[in-house]
């Protein structure tokens, strides 16, 4: 009949145990039903901490319950010590008398311990707290009881066992939420720092493939990002552009190991875009390249800005120099032409003197005009700026220019932004500034229709808002006979013409660079030889200060 009691009781205990994971609750439970189980005055269970090797009381029922929470004592240390130590179960009769006892315990609860039951709760044979019963109020503690505290040792041990590997569980995964976190935490900042690089920025494979691309790629490539994965390295620059060939840079980063550089140029829709391509190797756990980092910033814009900045620093040099050497020439050309002119009138018609005096005279007069545009267009007093409609100084050199059109045979294609403000500027020297364009685009057309090939002149007018710089620009494109690439860097100097001889003086152009200045704008030049050349003035709303 003992036997069938002590079993139920050992069923219910075990079905309180799988019932649930809360630890506190199932060692309440178990605890009091030891105290009401065995009739003892006192019961607690202590755990050891392994590290401090401590025992810590973790629940108690009975006399002193209170007073013991907060207690710990050495696991070297009293008969719970013992049976650490032993892992053996232990029943005492005399505990005051047995020498193994630890008394500081009973002055601390004012508990005293007459006789107990103890076992020590084991799991895998490893020791991890201590089960103890104290002061049985009815009889005194035998074999048999001391058998159904080892029974019942055994699911606790294995409920704090269970506790202790769900709360290990938890917290690993808790810590791996929280690194998951992190890690997305730390993708997103890095996404958004690389999306906010201005310049492409890829990652290819070893067969050039691209892996990993920021927004800069997807909109110089005119895709999204995932459309780019997969696609050739190039991609990532121009679309429809062609590889590097033997010098790509990408290549000799795979191949060296080391990271490489170089300036490519890809033509798309006609227009020639120049790139600076630097690559940085990836390795692995080898030292084999696996990857390669692509950064890559189209500096054409960059160029054709240090081109003029270095154009504009020269002609301001050759500017003086100019305008030093009119000033200088203008006293001997004036005596040139008294003296000249005195000449002229005292000959005879049809004398030698007379036609050689005009001769001098005609050359003269040539020569003062070119010292007289060259003074005027290096005198900044001769400007004056006021709110001005840039359409419609685009309109006046045009009509100025009708004729030249119909006599050429040049097709005139015009589209005027209707929407623009107008512009602080010196409405004379843009007339100017046009006419010099206009007049040079239908040269370069005329050049290829003399050959006599059968050609289409066509002449392109155009002017828009720019707003992100606040600014006109005014296109002037024609498909003549283009400028060699070796010229370009002489343009604007003074006195530099690709014409016939006979057919300019070469200042047309450096006018245009000396009126474009002194409206704090810039022109730009693109052309292919014999595919025509596009000039492009940008001028600032604001532009100088009005005067």
């Amino acid at each position: 009949m003992k036997r069938i009691e002590e079993l139920a009781i050992l069923n219910e205990l075990g079905a309180k145990v799988a019932s649930t994971l809360d630890l506190d609750a199932i060692l309440a439970y178990i605890m009091q039903k030891v105290k009401d189980v065995f009739n003892v005055e006192a019961c607690s269970l202590m755990l050891l901490d392994e590290e401090e090797k401590v025992l810590r009381f973790k629940v108690s029922f009975g006399k002193g319950a209170e007073e013991v929470k907060m207690l710990s004592f050495s696991a070297d240390q009293g008969l719970a010590g013992w049976m650490v130590r032993e892992k053996k179960p232990l029943l005492v009769h005399d505990v005051q008398g047995d020498p193994r006892f630890y008394p500081q315990i009973d002055h601390s609860t004012g508990l005293v311990t007459r006789d107990m039951i103890g076992v020590p709760l084991l799991v895998k044979e490893r020791v991890i707290g201590v089960l103890e019963a104290m002061n049985k109020l009815s009889g005194v503690f035998g074999k048999d009881d001391l058998r159904l505290l080892g029974s019942i040792a055994t699911p606790v041990a294995q409920a704090i066992e269970n506790a202790r590997l769900y709360n290990a569980l938890n917290s690993a995964y808790a810590d791996v939420l929280e690194h998951e976190k992190q890690i997305e935490e730390s993708r997103n900042t890095l996404r958004a720092i690389v999306d906010g690089i201005g310049d492409v920025l890829i990652i290819v494979d070893g067969e050039l493939r691209i892996v990993a691309a920021n927004l800069a790629a997807a909109r110089s490539a005119g895709m999204p990002v995932d459309a780019l994965l997969g696609k050739p390295c190039y991609t990532g620059f121009l679309a429809s552009a062609g590889d590097c060939s033997g010098t790509c840079p990408v290549r000799k980063t795979f191949q060296s190991g080391k990271r490489a550089h170089r300036l490519p140029k890809f033509s798309i829709g006609g227009k020639v875009r120049e790139w600076e391509v630097h690559t940085y190797p990836l390795f692995d756990e080898n030292g084999t390249v696996v990857r390669a980092v692509v950064f890559g910033r189209d500096v054409t814009e960059q160029r054709l800005l240090e081109a003029a900045v270095a154009r504009t620093a020269k002609l301001a040099a050759v500017g003086k120099l100019v305008a030093g050497a009119a000033h200088e020439l203008g006293n001997p050309l004036t005596t040139v032409l008294g003296n000249a002119a005195l000449l002229h009138r005292r000959s005879s018609r049809g004398s030698s003197a007379y036609v050689l005096s005009g001769a001098i005279l005609e050359a003269g007069e040539k020569a003062r005009g070119i010292l007289r545009s060259l003074l005027d267009y290096s005198r900044r007093e001769q400007y004056t700026f006021a709110p001005t409609d840039i359409n419609a100084t685009l309109e006046w050199s045009l009509s100025l220019l009708k004729y030249c059109f119909d006599e050429s045979g040049v097709s005139l294609r015009k589209k005027l932004d209707a929407g623009l403000p107008q512009v602080t500027g010196s409405e004379s020297h843009l007339r100017t500034l046009w006419t010099n364009l206009l007049l040079n685009a239908v040269d370069a057309v005329q050049a290829v229709g003399n050959r006599g090939d059968s050609f289409d002149g066509v002449l392109e007018l155009s002017s828009a808002l720019i707003d992100e710089e606040k600014a006109v620009r005014v296109t002037v494109r024609d498909n003549g006979v283009g400028i060699a690439e070796e010229l370009m860097p002489r343009l604007f100097e003074p006195f530099f013409t690709t014409k016939e001889s006979g057919k300019g003086t070469g200042l047309g152009l450096y006018i245009c660079h000396t009126i474009v200045q002194q409206h704090c704008g810039r022109i730009e030049v693109q052309s292919v030889q014999g595919q025509g050349a596009q000039f492009t003035v940008i001028l600032p709303v604001e532009g100088p200060l009005m005067t």
